[in-house]
């Protein structure tokens, strides 16, 4: 990845400037300044994974149609010389294309028909990594790349991608895409397994000349993998992070993900008897849980009642003082209700009609004293509906 870093940049200097060459203006109108020229222009690149299914390609155009996309790069296409999608018809605009197979590579430039632009194919990779056009622009033209790099270190594909930009003319040159690799070595992964080579290297070199020398480069290297590999921990953090945030509530491979390890944690797969014996068999384990639990909540004492009775009637219980039997046995107040109302949970339904807390609570001027007289009926008649025990 670093070499592919130093030939970009050794044959490809003019990138580091597209930026200002090709711009959005701000104030939405298009002007010409200085030799050079602002567009307003909506601009898109996605990686479709193929293009030959008709439900995929409604989709994908209403995308570009919704978002008002003016310039559209869509990489891994999938799509053959003979493809029906490479049609005017379903694309509704004007297209170049690198072709390759239906079931591998492909790029495609497409400009919205509502865009008052001229667009001409330059040239196009036999192997369907890149497509170049030509966009003119009133009396602006530049150039438009298309890209979908090779996902293995191909440093040749780019030096010599980088040599023939510079014979397509000397326009403004805009390239888009995945290049699947990063042009700063600092985020490269592989640059983890490089220091790994060094060092094991270094300490070969150590037990064979015993130089002190070589120590200190060996401190400087794993200094460098320290570094290296916080930076790496932080942004694979960051993207852990992102994607749980937005994938982790749904049904896919994150969720499933994340609740495997706990299937796992939470599987008993061997259990002892009471004799000592390992069981393994889960049959006979969710028989063994049954056993446990029968015998553990299982009452093992028959009390006489006789007993019960006479045990009861000479304990010694602190007589409750007058005043409290006097407070206990007073009538039921609209302010003990409300008082009990304001503690419950207002997600709670106190009975089998699904109103909850909240709605009681939200009208408890109204209702206070229809409950009022439900309570004191029921005291009054000894009759506790069944029904109010009950929540939901």
């Amino acid at each position: 990845m670093d070499r592919m870093s130093e030939h970009i940049d050794k044959h490809s200097e003019r990138l580091d400037h597209v930026e200002d060459r090709v711009s959005v203006a701000e104030d939405g109108q298009t002007e010409l300044a200085g030799g050079q020229m602002k567009l307003n222009r909506e601009l898109s690149a996605l990686k479709l994974k193929g293009l030959n299914d008709a439900r995929k390609t409604r989709k994908v155009i209403a995308y570009l149609r919704n978002h008002k996309v003016d310039i559209s790069i869509l990489q891994v296409t999938h799509l053959a010389p003979d493809s029906p999608f490479l049609t005017p018809r379903r694309l509704q605009g004007q297209f170049v294309v690198a072709e390759y197979t239906s079931h591998s590579r492909g790029v495609l430039i497409e400009a919205s028909r509502e865009m008052d632009i001229g667009l001409r194919l330059v040239t196009a990779d036999p192997g369907g990594r890149y497509v170049v056009a030509c966009c003119n622009v009133q009396t602006f033209s530049f150039l438009l790349i298309g890209i979908h790099g090779p996902n293995y270190d191909d440093p040749q594909f780019y030096r010599e991608l980088a040599l023939r930009a510079n014979s397509w003319g000397g326009q403004p040159q805009h390239w888009c895409g995945d290049f699947n690799c990063t042009l700063d070595p600092s985020l490269d992964r592989r640059q983890l397994q490089q220091l790994e080579s060094d060092l094991s290297q270094l300490e070969r070199d150590h037990s064979d000349t015993a130089d002190a020398r070589i120590l200190g480069h060996v401190h400087t290297k794993i200094q460098e993998y320290q570094e290296t590999a916080h930076t790496e921990i932080q942004h694979l953090g960051k993207y852990i992070t992102a994607r749980v945030y937005g994938e982790g509530d749904r049904p896919g491979a994150v969720l499933v993900g994340l609740v495997r390890p706990q299937r796992g944690k939470n599987t008993i797969v061997t259990i002892q008897s009471e004799g000592g014996e390992e069981i393994k068999d889960p049959e006979r384990i969710a028989d063994r849980f049954r056993e446990y639990y029968q015998s553990l909540y299982s009452s093992r004492v028959n009390p006489n009642p006789e007993a019960v009775a006479d045990y009861l009637t000479h304990i010694a219980m602190p007589p409750v003082p007058q005043a409290d039997r006097d407070a206990l046995s007073a009538p039921l107040t609209l302010g003990e209700i409300s008082e009990a109302l304001g503690g419950m949970a207002e997600g709670k339904a106190p009975g089998p009609d699904g109103l909850k807390v909240y709605f009681y609570k939200a009208y408890q001027h109204l209702l206070l004293p229809k409950l009022k007289d439900v309570y004191e009926e029921m005291v009054k008649n000894d009759n506790c509906l069944a029904q109010t025990r009950e929540t939901q």
